[in-house]
């Protein structure tokens, strides 16, 4: 009676866990890892930039040069609900460049800024919009609605279980 009571568990467990690991859409076209800059189609300079938290495609983009951020924000599917848009993070790479003839030597010390998008779309002065660079990674955090969504929904899981269990117990004490 216990075995089963344990193997209905791990079958609810597995069945109610949160999947958040999918495969995402690579856009891989047989070309070798990206480097710092590409020319892609029609001349076109390319830089790999990487976008992180919640957007709706997040991952890493080959972009063209001179691209801002809300255009790869854009490109990336937009922000998911709940994305806190008042403090977008770029996390830029600082270069040593007595270096630069020695294969970009990284310095261990990146930049970091905080972008304001939502008083972008409120003023519509672009010059609050950082051109990107290659290597840049934005980061997209979630705002604490969001942290109380995920609490309740992992209660309510958790509720679920809790019941199976009971109706698990009231079964074996009838038999």
């Amino acid at each position: 009676m216990k075995n089963s009571f344990f193997v209905t568990m791990l079958v609810c467990l597995f069945f109610l866990s949160p999947f958040t690991i999918f495969a995402q859409e690579s856009g891989n076209t047989g070309r070798p890892q990206p480097s710092r800059y590409l020319i892609g189609q029609e001349e076109q300079m390319l830089l790999p930039v990487n976008i992180l938290g919640l957007v709706a495609k997040p991952g890493q983009y080959m972009v063209p040069f001179r691209t801002d951020l809300v255009s790869l924000i854009a490109f990336a599917g937009g922000f998911r609900e709940n994305a806190k848009i008042t403090e977008v993070k770029i996390i830029r790479n600082a270069i040593d460049k007595k270096s630069l003839n020695k294969n970009f030597k990284n310095t261990g010390k990146a930049q970091v800024f905080t972008v304001n998008i939502k008083k972008y779309f409120e003023d519509g002065d672009i010059a609050q919009i950082p051109q990107l660079k290659p290597d840049d990674t934005i980061l997209i955090k979630g705002t604490a609605a969001r942290s109380v969504n995920k609490f309740f929904d992992f209660l309510g899981k958790l509720a679920i279980i809790g019941q199976l269990a009971f109706y698990v117990a009231v079964v074996q004490r009838e038999f």
